[in-house]
């Protein structure tokens, strides 16, 4: 961007890499954010890295005719081939390095524990995967694992107990009322963040729990407005506790 910048002109790709970094900026100070907020200024970063490599390679730079071109520049053309080849060597090193920083990948099977003995990394997230961020985030924003049959059956015990009640389910989790047909009720992250700036009304949903309609309230990271959750507290009460996927799943029901 500072060649682009002094020596050529702005191309659209570091106009999308400043334009994408400040709006992701701005939406990653939110409550609930996470570093994939960051996905769109990544791939950009990826692209002008990319087009700078391909130029140091192939000594595709151009300098306009200016103060900066020939007081930099100028004086050290003559080592343009020297820098082409010391590139050939240091920008795959580069590459290769920064994989390695951000690697994130089994370490069991067949072709990944090849990869991970050679960069000698050891699992540090769930079922066996490597994540290089670790668990910073208190494992909610995790990186995904492979399922194993233990997840599969923990599932499916969560779902016999939404299919024994005939009464609506409050599941923190929507994939339990999607695989049993029934309706999704709110999604408790976005409640949350709608709750704190004042933009949402918990009182229906919390005469909802007084009034016990929900004949099962299926839980996880308890992501509800705070109302909510002592609404459910009050109202319900613990009877079973499944752990899938890494994670607790707290099932309750109304109290008598």
């Amino acid at each position: 961007m500072l060649y682009e910048v002094y020596f050529a002109r702005i191309s659209i790709y570091s106009l999308w890499f400043i334009i994408a970094t400040i709006l992701n900026g701005m939406s990653a100070g939110t409550w609930g954010a996470g570093d994939s907020y960051y996905g769109t200024s990544i791939a950009a970063t990826c692209i002008l890295s990319g087009i700078f490599a391909a130029r140091v390679l192939n000594r595709d730079w151009t300098f306009n005719n200016n103060i900066y071109t020939r007081i930099l520049i100028d004086p050290f053309r003559r080592f343009a081939p020297l820098l082409a080849s010391i590139g050939m060597i240091v920008i795959p090193l580069l590459y290769i390095g920064y994989g390695r920083a951000v690697m994130h990948l089994p370490t069991t099977g067949a072709g990944f524990r090849q990869i991970a003995d050679i960069f000698d990394v050891q699992p540090n997230a769930l079922n066996g995967f490597y994540d290089s961020a670790g668990r910073l985030t208190g494992a909610y924003a995790d990186i995904g694992h492979f399922t194993t049959q233990a997840d599969i059956d923990a599932g499916y015990q969560i779902v016999d107990f939404v299919n024994a009640t005939d009464k609506l389910v409050l599941s923190e989790e929507a994939a339990f009322s999607l695989i049993t047909e029934r309706d999704v009720i709110t999604n408790p992250v976005v409640l949350y963040i709608l709750d704190q700036v004042g933009a949402y009304d918990s009182s229906a949903l919390v005469a909802m729990l007084e009034q016990q309609e929900f004949g099962l309230v299926i839980l996880r990271a308890q992501f509800y407005p705070d109302e909510v959750n002592r609404a459910i507290t009050t109202y319900y009460e613990p009877f079973e506790e499944i752990r899938m996927n890494g994670f607790d799943y707290i099932l309750k029901r109304p109290k008598s």
